[in-house]
Formats: C-alpha cells, structure tokens, sequence
C-alpha cells in the first residue's frame, strides 16, 4: 500500500471520527450539563487532530526530520488518551472514579516523559529511529516503550473492572495498541513502519464510533422511555379523578411492575387496610408525604435518578388523591354527624330508616327522645354546659345501644333511636325500651329537667318522612303521658284535627273571627274598678274556641305575631271607651321579636302610656334573661307599665325578681284556688309581704268565690280579678259590667 493511500485513510477517519464526536456532543449538549459538551468537543478535536497528524508524518517534506514528526504524533496520542479518559468519567458514570484518575495520571507521566527525553533526541539524531537503533536511545528507548505499553496496561484494568460493551471496546483497543507496538520490530522495512501512523490511532477513532452510536441509540431509548412514561402518569392522573385510593394504589402497582419489569413492587397508602401489609424489609423503597396520608412503593430495587424521579411523580399523584380522598371523607362525616356528640344527623337517619324499611318493615321501630331542661341549663351555666349535657345524654344512650341499633341527633334537643324489635313479646318489649331510653336521656339534665319519649312502629307503606313526623307527634304527646307515648290512630285524628284547625288559624285575623274581650281589675274591699285585661278570643264556625286549645297552635306556628299585634291594635282604639288602663297580655315568641318595640309605639298613637300595661309571664323572661330585660327596660322608659303574669308559677329566684322592670305582681290563679288551705294561705301571705317589701302591688287571679275574695282581703291583696268581680265582655258592655256568681268554660281567660 502506498503512502498516499494511508495519508487518505487518515483523512478519511478523521473526518468520520470529527463527524461522529460532533454529533455526540450536539446530543449531549441537549441532554446533558454544557460542561459534558464541552469534553465531548474537546475530545473530538484532539482525536481529528491526532489521525491529519498521521497523514501529515506520511506526506512530510523531506526537510521534517520523521523523529520530530513521530513526537508530535505520541504527544497528540497522549492528549487524545487524556482527554479520553476524562470525558469516559464525565459521561460514564458508571465506571470507579479513582480508576478514571489513576489512568489519566498514566498518560500525563508518559507524556512528561516523551517530551523531556524523546524531543532533544530528535534534535540531535535527527534521524528515524528503527528497531536496532532502540537500545542506542538508552532512557528514550526505555520511554518510548511505556509510551507503547501504557495504553495496554490501561486497556487490561479498564477490562478487569467492567463488563459489557465497556470491557469488550477496552480488549479491542489493547489487541490494536500491541500489534502497533511489535509491528516496528517485525520488520525494519520504511513502508511497514509507514502503517503505524494509522493503525495506533484506529481503537480511539473506533470508540469514538461506538460511543456516539450508543449516544444515538441512548437517546432514542430514553426519548422513547420519556413518551411511554409521560403517558403512564397522564393515565395515572386521569384515573385519580375517578377511581377509589386503593384502586388507584393498585393501577400504580401495575404500572410500576411493567415499567420497571419487577413483579414484587407493593404501593402501600396510609389509612388503607393494604398498610397492615409487611413486605421483605430489605427491599428498596420510595417514600412520598402528602399532606394528610403517605404512599411507599416497596420491591423497586436499584434505581436511576430518571427512574425513581418517574416513581416519585406516580406516588406524588397517589397521595394527592389519598388527600383529597381523606378530605371528602371528613367533610361527608361532618356533612352526616353533629359536632357535639358525633352521632348520625336527621339525614343519615333518613337513609337509614329507608334502608330499614326495605328489609323489615313489619317491625321497625322509631323513638324520639327530647330533653327538657336544656334551655335552663343555657341560661344559667352558659352555652357550654348545655353542651357537656347534651354529649352527656349521648354517652348514655350509647350504652344501651344493640346490634343493629342507629342513634342519632335529630336537633337541638332530641334523640332518635332506630331498630328492629324482636319478633316475640313486641308490645312487652317496646313498652321497657322506650323506658330504658328516657332513664338514659334523663342523666344528660339530672336535676334540670327531665326527658319525654315518643315512638312509632312502621305501618305497611310508611316511608323516613312520615315516620320521623309521627315520632316527633308522639313525642308532644307524651307531654300529657307521663313521659312516654306511641303514636296511633287516635293520636292522628288529634293531628288532623289540629292541622285543619291551623289552617283555619292562619285567615282567622283576615276574616276579623278574633275578638277582644275585657276583664275589669277592681280593688276587693270596695269593688272599684281599676283597668281592665284584654283577652283574645277566637270565634271559629259561631264557636268561641278555648284559648288553652287555639294559643298553642298560634304560638308553634308563629301566628301569634299577628293576634298580638292585632288584640293590641283594638284593645289601645278601645281604650278611650273603658275609661281605665288596659292590659295586653304578650307571648313570649312577641317578647323576643325585634319589630316588637316599634309595633307596641306605633299602635299606642298618642294614648298616654301609662294607660297601657303589658302582661309577661315569669318562663316568658326566665327564657332569655338578658334580652327580655332590655326590652322590658326600654318599654318602662317610654312610660309604659310591665305586669309580672303568673307569679310564682316557674323558677325565678328573688334575686332575679328584685332586678326585674315590672310594675305589677299578678299571682297565680292555682294559689287562690287553694287559698282555703294552710299552705295556700301561707303561700298568697308570703307573696303579699314579698310585693309589699318591694314596692309592687299585688293582683290575684282567679277569683270565683266570696269566700276565697274574703280570705284576699284579709291577706292584703291589692286588687282581684275573676269571674266574680266581672267576666269579660266587649268593649260596649264593659262599663255595666257587674259581678257574675258562675263563669262560662269557654270564657275562662
């Protein structure tokens, strides 16, 4: 072969070489930190450089000495395995750092080396060295070997310490860089030497192919990788959306195994029975900590940084969703529970009823457990009080709950217990049930109040809706019933029977069916009349209803605002004709109502106040203390009088009575009805002397008999009304009203 054929070989691998270095470093350079790209520029330089220096030594002048040219050539090579060595530490992780290093140290010794000796031999001899001149150079001869030697010494611990295609590149350069090396002393002809300039340089160019051929194909494989794992979290996270956590832990398990082609991979969620799951501990794991709950992905193995980002970005979207899961779910039992005892609220009592009913009508049972005395408790003791006896009435009931038993708080101040009753002795057991609920709900207000239990059993066709109104009918009922009652047939005619009397009810102002009646107030010893009391009276179909039957029903369905405003309305325009103050009695509902003040001016016109009193009772104030208090007092300072109703037929204490804004004290018409007895007397006495002390005068009602007006008299009672002083009438008929001996039932005010 003729030495231009091997100068074009050279310049034919140098421009493969430079092209394939130049490609893997563009590829680098968008992969890869810049600094990577630059070795991976450098090292394509020194490689192209080295081959055109090989075809520079063939096609030399004939005045460059071939010594000097063959220096240039080993420097070059030296560089070229430097930079080599570098950039294999800086793109191959994989490989032993210190190894990289004591390699790169080799070559720049041997490169010190030829320099120092090879380069002043050169310029003296000025002649090429052949195989027999070798032992004249001494130390140059010496150096030029390991120069020759190095790189297989480097070649053999680079195969000794690798595996793959990194051991197989390293035992093809060595074989090449030996047969370089003995190829000078086989033959001591020109034209053979002439080949080294080639063949040493061949394993770098043909590494440099292969590493930008696996930069190629890596790139293409990790792009590849990079789509398909993209597409599994786009999956993932479309999954999350719908999918349950465990599911979704599962898909990831899936898609982790296939991924990873590793069948023992585990995700395990915090809160999820799946945790209680122990895999081999020695196995690798990634942790994620969401907010609320964690994720761990066991039986991974050892992972690249790329791979264990892409594991950490799936578990990232597990525990997102085991958040949000963990928040839905708190807000739903929220949504389903009270706050204060934790119990299932009247909607979870629906579904459960419902639920009920389509697997054992026949023998469902509701109770509704109310308390009594909550609002004392409130009053007294504060808000928080009531609530520890309220979560105190919930432990108990608790305690008596049964297999398949639901309680629940249904509002403010009652209980609901759902069950099935037992198929033997259903009356017997219902009857010791209900008993059993009310002792547990009554230690919630020990020693405030007590509990009132009503209860229904389903009815072929009866629905939540039905069962629950009937429960709370029954409920009111048990008021009169010691406590306890069931509903039945004739509880629902009662009911009928009131809901067509509200309906009524609710046009009797319109239709002008609420009359105005006045009772006169007469001072006992001389009978002089001193006001007057207004009582409303319903007149329904030419009946004049009771008002213990219509006022209950007006009050719960909050049509007492308007009898009020109109009984107030007539008794202020009838005023000027009974020719006395007039009283109007208020409903405790009217008290609180803000629009009361001005209603209670705006009807009093330009009347003088003082001939106005209003009546409270004492459970009217004793409900709200603070507020009533306010508004008795701003109603005083207008000039208007405050009458205390029914006194001494609730709980206020003297302290409470002594800072109350009342005018008048009007006792109780069940103590002059036991004024004949020792008690009774000693009861009416004692509250002479109280309003006496306090500067109130006392009205006693109920008067009917001359013997119970005579007993007043003697006591010091200030005023009596009753039927025998004068029962009510209009206002036409007011001022020849005289003394009655025997009172109608339906006049009774």
């Amino acid at each position: 072969m003729t030495a231009e054929l091997l100068v074009g070989a050279n310049c034919v691998l140098a421009g493969i070489t430079a092209f394939s270095a130049l490609a893997c470093a563009g590829i680098w350079a968008f992969t890869r930190p810049q600094r990577d790209f630059l070795w991976c520029a450098l090292l394509a330089f020194v490689t192209t450089a080295t081959l055109l220096a090989g075809a520079v030594v063939l096609a030399r002048p004939t005045s460059v000495d071939l010594g000097t040219s063959l220096y240039v050539r080993y420097l070059l090579c030296s560089t070229t395995a430097l930079v080599t060595v570098v950039t294999a530490s800086r793109l191959l992780p994989g490989l032993p750092v210190r190894l990289m290093r004591g390699l790169a140290a080799a070559v720049v010794g041997c490169a010190v080396t030829v320099t120092l000796l090879w380069w002043p031999a050169g310029l003296v001899v000025r002649s090429s060295p052949t195989a027999a001149d070798w032992p004249r150079y001494g130390a140059l001869g010496w150096s030029t070997a390991v120069c020759a030697v190095a790189p297989v010494v480097v070649c053999a611990l680079v195969c000794s310490v690798t595996s793959g295609w990194v051991r197989r590149l390293s035992a093809l350069g060595g074989v090449a860089v030996i047969g370089c090396a003995v190829l000078p002393f086989l033959a001591d002809r020109p034209d053979y030497r002439e080949w080294t300039t080639t063949l040493d340089v061949l394993p770098g160019g043909a590494a440099i192919l292969v590493v930008a051929a696996r930069a190629l194909l890596g790139t293409a494989r990790a792009r590849e990788t990079l789509v398909r794992r993209q597409a599994v979290l786009v999956r993932v996270s479309q999954a999350a959306v719908t999918e349950a956590v465990d599911t979704l832990s599962r898909r990831v398990e899936r898609e982790l195994r296939a991924e990873l082609h590793r069948d023992g991979v585990v995700v395990l969620v915090s809160g999820l029975d799946r945790l209680r799951v122990s895999p081999a501990a020695v196995l690798p794991s990634v942790r994620v900590q969401g907010r609320r709950q964690r994720v761990v992905a066991r039986g991974l193995g050892p992972l690249s940084a790329s791979t264990r980002q892409f594991v950490e970005s799936l578990l990232r979207v597990v525990a997102a969703a085991a958040d949000r899961a963990s928040v839905d779910a708190e807000f739903a039992h929220r949504a389903g529970h009270d706050d204060v005892t934790g119990l299932p609220n009247l909607a979870v009592l629906r579904s459960r009823i419902e639920d009920r009913l389509c697997t054992d009508s026949a023998s469902v049972l509701l109770a509704v457990c109310r308390l009594d005395g909550l609002g004392r408790i409130a009053a007294v003791d504060g808000p928080d009080r009531m609530h520890e006896a309220v979560a105190t009435a919930a432990r108990a009931l608790r305690s008596i709950r049964r297999p398949g038993t639901t309680i629940a708080r249904v509002d403010g101040e009652a209980f609901a217990v759902l069950e099935v009753m037992p198929g033997a002795d259903p009356d017997g057991y219902l009857v010791a049930r209900l008993a059993e609920i009310r002792r547990s709900a009554e230690t919630g207000v020990a020693g405030w109040g007590g509990a009132r239990v009503g209860a229904v059993v389903a009815r072929p066709g009866a629905g939540a809706e039905s069962m629950i109104k009937d429960a709370f009918a029954a409920v009111e009922r048990a008021a009169d019933n010691d406590g306890v009652a069931v509903f039945d047939e004739q509880l629902a005619r009662q009911l009928r029977a009131r809901a067509a009397l509200t309906c009524d009810l609710l046009h009797a102002v319109e239709r002008d069916e609420i009359e105005v009646r006045y009772q006169q107030v007469v001072v006992p010893r001389t009978r002089t009349r001193v006001s007057a009391e207004a009582l409303a009276r319903w007149r329904h179909r030419d009946t004049v209803m009771p008002p213990s039957l219509w006022i209950p029903i007006a009050e719960r369905s909050g049509i007492i605002h308007d009898v009020g405003r109109h009984v107030l309305g007539v008794a202020l325009r009838d005023q000027p004709r009974l020719q006395v103050p007039v009283a109007v009695n208020v409903s405790p509902l009217e008290l609180t109502d803000p629009r009361f003040v001005p209603d209670v001016l705006a009807a009093l016109g330009d009347l003088p106040p003082r001939r106005l009193t209003l009546e409270i009772t004492e459970s009217a104030v004793m409900a709200d203390l603070d507020r009533c208090v306010a508004v008795l007092e701003e109603l005083r300072a207008r000039g208007i009088r405050i009458a205390l109703d029914d006194f001494g037929s609730s709980y206020s204490s003297l302290g409470v009575l002594v800072d109350l804004p009342v005018d008048v004290l009007k006792l109780d018409r069940s103590f002059v009805s036991r004024i004949d007895q020792a008690r009774g007397a000693a009861v009416v006495e004692a509250t002479v002397a109280l309003g006496r002390a306090l500067g109130k005068p006392i009205v006693a009602e109920g008067v009917e008999t001359e013997a119970q007006l005579a007993r007043l008299v003697a006591l010091g009672v200030d005023r009596v009304q009753g039927f025998l002083v004068g029962r009510p009438t209009t206002a036409d008929r007011f001022n020849g009203e005289r003394a009655c001996p025997r009172p109608r039932a339906a006049d009774t005010g």
